[in-house]
């Protein structure tokens, strides 16, 4: 490709992204305008205009994104993904010097706050992490030889580290199949990533003993489909002997704490799963109608704007 040459050209691929970009963003603004009404004025509700300015600053950013070669953008690869660490190591840092851009939303660190807005940093690690390692394998040979895979993991893996100290699990779980697949394409060794997907499986353990307990219950609800906590907390009498001898349960404050903390590992576990099994139940095939249903007139979601 012509250095010069566009990324994305009206003639070319590219554009036929706006497309599906275009009707997703329609189909949002549509729901976000169907909740307006039933939504209420606090911190969580955000307003449609916001969306509509957010929308507008996308589609100039990705404007400047697509007028911009790939050739310039990737000089600038390595000045991304530091940023990207220098946000998660925000947020890491909070967790033991409290910092006022920082806000702490149902125990998890993963947003910086600005002036007139907020944003997650795991965001733009998603796209700085993915420029970095495509621009160090461009040219590259050496990520044929075992040694040289030290590099990408190295790439993956810091910002893995501080993902999962925010914590959150879905974006750390989502980098090692990205950088297998890039691999992949880049041409590397089967047997060196088969011997690394051996390892990593390895590992396993390890890594769920690392795992915070809400973090196990969300991967068991999917695997067992969401049985009841209770009955699952029947099963592991440790986590039992966490809340409290039996014989106090009959103490008032103490059941009274004991529901507290059952009830919000039933919200944390498999939360999604029962939400989503509910939505299909109540809408059935067709679904409700636009502006109606459950979702819309009760407050089941705890962000009914993002949910």
């Amino acid at each position: 490709m012509n250095r010069r040459e566009h990324l994305l050209r009206p003639t070319h691929h590219g554009w036929w992204i706006l497309v599906p970009c275009a009707l997703l963003c329609a189909v949002g603004l549509a729901t976000l305008y169907a909740i307006q009404p039933a939504s209420g004025e606090g911190p969580g509700d955000a307003p449609l205009s916001r969306h509509i300015l957010y929308l507008v600053v996308g589609v100039l950013l990705m404007g400047a994104t697509v007028m911009t070669s790939y050739q310039r953008l990737g000089h600038y690869a390595y000045l991304l993904y530091g940023v990207c660490l220098a946000l998660l190591a925000a947020l890491v840092i909070d967790r033991w010097i409290n910092l006022p851009f920082v806000p702490v939303v149902r125990g998890s660190r993963r947003w910086i706050r600005a002036p007139g807005f907020q944003f997650q940093p795991s965001e733009l690690v998603k796209i700085g992490y993915i420029i970095a390692l495509a621009w160090y394998l461009r040219y590259r040979k050496n990520y044929r030889t075992f040694g040289g895979l030290v590099g990408p993991f190295v790439l993956t893996l810091v910002p893995m580290v501080m993902l999962k100290m925010q914590p959150d699990l879905g974006t750390t779980l989502m980098m090692l199949p990205v950088l297998f697949a890039m691999l992949f394409v880049a041409g590397a060794r089967m047997r060196h990533l088969a011997l690394i997907a051996l390892v990593a499986v390895a590992a396993l353990p390890l890594f769920w003993m690392k795992m915070e307990m809400y973090q196990r219950l969300r991967v068991t609800a999917v695997i067992l489909q969401s049985p009841t906590v209770r009955a699952w907390l029947a099963d592991h009498p440790r986590v039992w002997d966490r809340l409290g001898p039996r014989s106090a349960w009959h103490d008032d404050a103490k059941a009274r704490e004991w529901r507290r903390e059952v009830t919000e590992w039933e919200v944390r576990r498999g939360y999604q799963l029962v939400r989503s099994k509910a939505a299909v139940g109540s809408g059935g095939f067709v679904g409700n109608g636009w502006g109606q249903g459950t979702f819309i007139e009760y407050d089941f979601l705890p962000d009914k704007h993002n949910d």
